[in-house]
């Protein structure tokens, strides 16, 4: 039960029954602890300044040591500074046995983000007079860290065309930077009359008519603010026909178009040639006047001052539909010829027009009757009428 050398007696028995006793000597060793059959292997881990290393991967075969061996430091590793520390990793078995392994952490320095980093420059176009902006001359600031800050190291001379070589100054969150060389490419700007383009249009005008250059460009509204149209010469409108013309477009920079277009010069149509009366029935007695205003229905709608007359006289002498031409002579001495029907009817006789109201009167035997006393409207028919019996009445 414990280590040691046990003296002992060994009985050797023969076949005979005879016996020897042999003394011996059984040596007790103690049982080896897991620290004296495992070796752990030390392993060199890498952490940055101010991190803290852990025991673990400082043994390289931990997974095969036996289960719930515990490792630790003996001592806290100092990584306050790069550089190797050597640090002693206590390794605890399970059966409380222990063993002590030397080994290293390397501390390194962090990194600064300008060594982890690397700004693309890009060419950014610019035109003359413009400021460029530090931003667009990095092509990847998006993949930067956030809050990374750019800037150009000089300001860029844009006065004059050209390539204009520039470095930006790219600032990390950690304070640290890079300068990147790039170039801003500076355009000279281009004129209003380069960067626009007017479309012609065709006008019309009549004979005499002064057209409007306005009206020969059809985008005008498109075109810079205060651009400027005019006819390079005036325009002849003397005589109908297709005028060639050219309109001259001036810009606000003080650039010029010139843009050919046609005017197309109408004759001036005629008052006829633009309105149209419309006869009108008239009715007029036997032997009366009718009048030509009356044949023309839309007569108000006609220009100021047209005249209307009867080519020849109407003849209303007798009853019926007598055709008749209206001449309409406009302001502009133009006229129209319009057929119109006069309908010219028979004088109603008094008989026709009147209408006697009979009434009952009252007479004496023997008394004379008065006729006009059995009509009760006799102040109502026209002066003169006589009124008599058919036959005379017997009272």
């Amino acid at each position: 039960s414990q280590p040691g050398d046990q003296q002992v007696m060994v009985v050797v028995t023969y076949p005979d029954g005879s016996e020897d006793k042999v003394p011996v000597t059984v040596k007790v060793e103690e049982n080896p602890t897991q620290a004296a059959t495992n070796e752990p292997a030390p392993a060199e881990q890498v952490v940055k300044v101010g991190e803290t290393p852990s025991a673990e991967e400082s043994i390289s075969n931990l997974a095969e040591l036996p289960a719930d061996t515990k490792v630790e430091f003996e001592t806290p590793v100092d990584t306050s500074q790069p550089g190797d520390q050597p640090a002693t990793v206590v390794v605890t078995y399970p059966d409380g046995s222990q063993d002590k392994v030397p080994v290293t952490v390397k501390v390194e320095e962090n990194p600064k983000q300008v060594d982890t980093n690397e700004p693309a420059p890009v060419v950014q176009t610019v035109k003359v007079g413009e400021t460029p902006s530090a931003e667009k001359s990095i092509s990847n600031l998006a993949e930067l860290p956030a809050d990374t800050k750019v800037e150009f190291e000089t300001p860029v001379d844009t006065s004059q065309p050209g390539d204009k070589p520039a470095m930006v100054v790219v600032t990390y969150p950690d304070g640290s930077q890079d300068t990147v060389p790039v170039t801003v490419q500076v355009e000279a700007n281009p004129t209003q009359a380069a960067t626009n383009e007017p479309t012609p249009a065709e006008q019309t005008v009549k004979v005499g008519e002064t057209p409007s250059a306005e009206k020969s460009i059809s985008n005008l509204a498109e075109l810079p603010a205060d651009t400027k149209v005019e006819f390079e010469t005036p325009v002849d409108t003397s005589q109908p026909g297709d005028k060639p013309a050219m309109v001259v477009v001036t810009y606000p920079d003080g650039s010029e178009d010139k843009v050919p277009v046609t005017v197309k010069v109408e004759e001036n149509p005629t008052q006829a040639a633009t309105n149209e009366p419309t006869p009108a029935e008239q009715v007029v007695k036997v032997g009366e006047t009718p009048s030509a205003e009356k044949s023309i229905s839309n007569l108000a709608e006609l220009p100021v001052d047209t005249k209307v007359e009867f080519e020849t006289p109407v003849d209303t002498s007798q009853p019926g539909d007598q055709q008749a031409m209206v001449v309409v002579t406009y302001p502009d001495g133009s006229e129209d010829k319009v057929p119109v029907t006069v309908k010219v009817e028979e004088d109603p006789t008094q008989a026709a027009t009147n209408e006697p109201a009979p009434v009952v009167q009252t007479v004496k035997v023997g008394d004379q009757v008065d006729p006009a006393k059995s009509i009760s409207n006799v102040d109502e028919l026209p002066k003169d009428a006589k009124i008599t019996f058919e036959t005379p009445v017997d009272t």
